[in-house]
């Protein structure tokens, strides 16, 4: 891992994906999109559950499957 950290070998994908995060609103890691719900930060697993829960059983179509 460090070795991979000190090469730079990845350093450019990982600012692509961060630019793309930013454009797109988001300023915390972790983000969960879930359905129509956006979570970011620490979230906790009962959160979590329950906003996937409702996104399978949502008749809008945004249902993660």
């Amino acid at each position: 891992f460090v070795e991979c950290l000190d090469s730079g070998r990845y350093a450019g994908a990982v600012a692509s994906t961060l630019d793309e995060g930013r454009q797109s609103g988001f300023t915390e890691v972790p983000v969960f999109v879930i359905g129509d719900k956006i979570f970011t930060g620490d979230v906790s697993y009962k959160k979590l559950k329950a906003a996937i829960e409702e996104a399978l059983n949502s008749k809008s179509g945004n249902a993660i499957t």
